[in-house]
């Protein structure tokens, strides 16, 4: 009569997913692997680099270093155009508004008198007498914000930043550039004037 079929009869058991790939998955695998690591060794060269204009590849990096280099070669031309009456948590303060012109580029930065006496203290420690001859504002005993002693020291330090102007090592000096040509995120008042095009 009809019974249990024989063991040999059976269908052999299906491999449980926990089994470890055979040789050929594993080559598959490293294939694989390959094709995505080739892919994106590629996507990252290419990042790092660019064809300009004249059909040369330019890596960025080696770009930004020379773009830097010629942005402190570039003269600047600064003068104070204004000033603003701020008020926080300590009381009321003055700052000056400063126009900055470099190569095509114009913007507006903010800075305080105290500012500007550190830029001075700064430059006095590293040029000595050069620095110390030029007229800089005094300070005054008490808080001033009123309109005459504002217009005073905007012609005043006008006066003094046409000194050091003058003087090319101490104009093209990385203390007195990073004071008007900080970064967007340490320095949030920068106003964009128009790029000269």
């Amino acid at each position: 009569g009809r019974g249990r079929p024989r063991q040999e009869d059976e269908a052999p058991p299906r491999r449980a997913r926990s089994q470890p790939p055979g040789i050929r998955d594993l080559a598959n695998e490293a294939e694989g692997n390959r094709r995505k690591n080739s892919r994106t060794h590629s996507t990252l060269k290419a990042s790092r680099n660019y064809v300009d204009s004249k059909g040369r590849v330019v890596n960025r990096h080696v770009r930004r270093r020379q773009t830097a280099k010629m942005d402190m070669n570039r003269r600047l031309h600064v003068r104070i155009v204004g000033s603003k009456v701020r008020k926080d948590i300590w009381g009321s303060h003055v700052r000056y508004v400063v126009e900055v012109k470099r190569g095509s580029h114009a913007f507006r930065v903010q800075r305080r008198y105290s500012e500007f006496h550190l830029l001075h203290t700064a430059l006095c420690e590293k040029y000595g007498s050069k620095v110390m001859g030029y007229s800089f504002p005094p300070k005054t005993m008490f808080p001033d914000t009123s309109s005459t002693l504002r217009d005073e020291r905007k012609h005043g330090l006008n006066r003094y930043l046409d000194a050091l102007s003058a003087d090319d090592e101490i104009w093209r000096s990385k203390t007195l550039y990073r004071f008007f040509i900080p970064s967007q995120k340490s320095q949030p008042d920068i106003e964009s004037i128009g790029t000269g095009r």
